[in-house]
């Protein structure tokens, strides 16, 4: 047991400021059109086909995540 820790007065608030911060910063600017996800790291356990085809469907999703942008919207 650790002295003077409270779960919910110790833990919950972080989760309510970080929470905020991370669809600010990631989330809405990715349905926006503004951010990508980043290229995947070439990975030592996978051959090298299986790491090609991972950065070819990288570049996939890129393509067909510029069809998903939202148009403006003039009121």
């Amino acid at each position: 047991m650790v002295d003077r820790f409270d779960i919910v007065w110790d833990i919950l608030p972080d989760g309510m400021h970080s929470v905020p911060g991370w669809l600010k910063a990631h989330i809405f600017p990715l349905f926006t059109g503004r951010r990508h996800p980043a290229k995947p790291k070439w990975r030592t356990t996978w051959s090298n086909e299986e790491n090609k085809n991972l950065q070819a469907r990288h570049a996939e999703v890129l393509a067909e995540m510029d069809t998903w942008k939202i148009p403006k919207v003039v009121c």
